[in-house]
This record gives C-alpha cells, structure tokens and sequence, in this order.
C-alpha cells in the first residue's frame, strides 16, 4: 500500500508532526511519500527526518502571512498553476491512498490530486468540525465561496462530508463530526501518538533556576498558546484563590498569543505577578516540565491535548476541566483530577489538593506516564492507521515495525 501525504499549511505544525510521528512508526505497514510546500526555513528537514519517508520539495505558493483579498487571490492563482506539477507529481508515485489535515489548502490540493487519480482521499481532522475550518484562506464567506468555485478547491467542511474516510484525534472529535454531518461509518478515532521526553534531576534544578524559581517551591505549570479558550485566565484567578494557603507556590506560563498582555496585567491586578512566570514561546517544553510539579489544562473544548499527554508522559499530575477529549487522556482520581467545566473554585481546590498531598500528586504522576506509554504509544498510533487504511482499500493490514 502507498500513501501519498499532502502538507502544505502552517510549516511543522502540530498536525505536521503528529503525521510524522505515525509515518516515522510505521515499519513496513505501508509506503510513504509526502509532498510539503517549501518556500523558506528548514522545518521540512525536520519533517523528513521524523516521519522517515521521502519528501517533495516544491513552492505552491502559499504563504502564512497574505493580507488583504488582493495578496490572497495572487496566491490562490499561483496554487492553481502548480496543481497541475502536484498532480504529476503523484502520479508518477501512484498511490492508493491521498492524505491529508483537514487545513484548507491541504484538502484543496490532496482532494484536487484524489479526483484526478481517482483514488481515495483520507481527511485527518484535528479540530472541532464548523464554518470556521475554510478560514485558512477568508473569514469572508463571500470570499470563499468564490475561490472554491473559481478554482474548483474544495470547502473543507463540505469536503469532510463526501471524504471517502475522515479520522479523528479524538472520540470527542469523531462524535462532533457526526453530529456536524460526517457518516459514522467513514469516521475512525485514531489518538495522537505521545513520545515521552526524558529528563533528569540536573535539568529541573537547571531549569529552575533559569527561570528564577526557589529550588523547593511548589510549581504548577500550564502549556499553549497563550488563547480564548485554552484555560490560562482561569488558571490565573485558581492560583490567587490558592496563593494565600500556599505562599511558595509559583506558576509558570509557557506560550505567546494574543492574551499575553492581558494576563500579565491581571496577574498584577490579582497580586500574584510575581510568583507567576511568563515565558513566552519555547520549543524546549519537555526540559520546562521538568521544573513543575503540577500541571494545569483547563481548556475549553480540547480536540485531543497533546500538551496534557506529554506533561503525563513527563510524569505530572493533570489538573483539567472534565470537558471535550480530556478524560480520554486524564482519568479522574488516577492519574489526575478532573473538575467541572469553568468552576474555577473547583479548579483551585483540585491544584490546592495537589499541592498539599505531594506524594498522591507523584503517585498519580506516575500512573499517568504508564497510561501514556501503554496506550498512546506511537507504535500503537501507526498501528491504527495502517488499519484504517487497510479496510479502505480492502486490504489485511501488514504488522506495523515488522
């Protein structure tokens, strides 16, 4: 079986490396190649390395930063003059199977190369299903409706729908497909695979210290970009309400994003900016959970929360709103506590318990670790994959790391 991937939107995105991560534990379960738009940087040669399958370089034109309609429908022309090279280009590999994210210019192209092939073209949505999905190229619905008839591209949402196959990061992903219109029998949850970052006692006293923290302080952490949505305002006001109880407590923020501002001011209007540290975008995290103890993810609606996986893996204790994918990683009690949806008192009474029980938060650390590694393990991912695929073309699946 080949599979030809289509990575075109946002460089080495988290969707870019999950794919990677299923291709780079694939064994011999299938071929792989992957087209991946280049114009500048070296994210590809990451990307390559990763997934372990060659990659074709080309510039279809796409670029991350298009204001205004005009940049837009330059870029738009320049994508369909190399639709016809992307075509070739998979022709020439003939594949079984096109794949791609569910990024707009990702299915454009992969649905584009899917017809002309006539072979199957697998969707793998990573988020929430709604109108929002086409705004990779306009939020203008006007706008998008003429591009996709203009160009021929197809809206991802109405994409999602005809898909000959639709996999989900999640159960809560695939439930909400469903309901938004997608066939339960071409929806198959495949979890994002977790690689566990090791660390060591040196990297958490080192760690600490660049970020000025006491060497013994209690340390809750949270990850992501810094978003609506994504809990770090309700992680804020929960750690003022505990801050009192726990004078060495400190918080630590690690992401950029819109809210930046907003939070340093509220942690000064709450009193507690200077136990909470900012520290903007990182792309050492596993080195930073190394220096908590805790770690926070109230967010909203979580598609699947890689970063609540791999601070498992890191083996942290996760505090976490009971909501969207996060009891399919989280289980309540045991490798964590899950409060109700924005009850931010319950919230702070879960990380206050954390704090004063050191030894449960451990305990409930390590046993999440072990629930990563027994059932988000890449091998497991890649496994999953190859079977989905396999029953789409209606062949028995080859052992994955054979």
């Amino acid at each position: 079986m080949r599979l030809l991937g289509v990575k075109i939107q946002g460089g080495y995105s988290s969707e870019a490396r999950v794919f990677a991560r299923l291709l780079g534990h694939r064994g011999h379960a299938f071929d792989a190649r992957v087209l991946y738009h280049s114009h500048d940087g070296e994210s590809w040669r990451e990307f390559e390395a990763d997934a372990q399958a060659p990659v074709v370089r080309l510039d279809v034109g796409y670029r991350e930063q298009m204001p205004g309609m005009a940049a837009k429908a330059k870029a738009l022309l320049r994508f369909r003059r190399r639709l016809g090279e992307l075509t070739r280009l998979a022709r020439a590999y003939d594949p079984d199977v096109v794949y791609s994210s569910q990024q707009f210019w990702d299915c454009a192209a992969a649905s584009h190369i899917a017809r002309r092939l006539q072979r199957p073209h697998v969707i793998h949505l990573h988020y929430v299903v709604g109108p929002w999905l086409s705004t990779g190229f306009s939020r203008n619905p006007t706008a998008m409706r003429l591009a996709t008839r203009a160009f021929g591209l197809a809206d991802p949402v109405e994409r999602l729908k005809v898909s000959e196959q639709v996999i989900a990061i999640s159960d809560f992903i695939r439930h909400d497909a469903i309901a938004q219109g997608v066939p339960a029998d071409r929806i198959a949850t495949v979890h994002n695979p977790v690689i566990a970052a090791g660390s060591s006692t040196d990297d958490r006293g080192a760690m600490r210290a660049a970020l000025d923290l006491p060497p013994g302080a209690p340390v809750i952490g949270i990850v992501g970009r810094l978003d609506v949505g994504k809990g770090h305002l309700d992680t804020l006001h929960a750690f003022a309400r505990l801050a009192p109880a726990n004078p060495d407590a400190h918080l630590v923020m690690v992401g950029g994003g819109p809210l930046d501002a907003s939070l340093r001011a509220e942690a000064q209007r709450l009193g507690v900016a200077e136990r909470v540290r900012f520290t903007g975008w990182r792309n050492d995290v596993p080195a930073l959970l190394s220096a908590m103890d805790v770690f926070a993810h109230p967010s909203r609606r979580e598609p699947f929360g890689l970063a609540v996986a791999e601070a498992s893996a890191a083996g942290l204790p996760v505090i976490a709103y009971a909501e969207g994918a996060i009891p399919e990683i989280v289980v309540d009690g045991q490798t964590g506590w899950l409060t109700p949806e924005g009850d931010v008192a319950e919230l702070a009474e879960a990380l206050g318990r954390a704090l004063a029980q050191p030894s449960e938060a451990r305990r409930m650390g390590a046993n999440g670790r072990e629930l990563i590694e027994r059932r988000f393990a890449p091998a497991n991912a890649s496994r999953g994959l190859a079977e989905v695929l396999s029953r789409l073309i209606g062949r028995e699946p080859a052992t994955v790391g054979a």
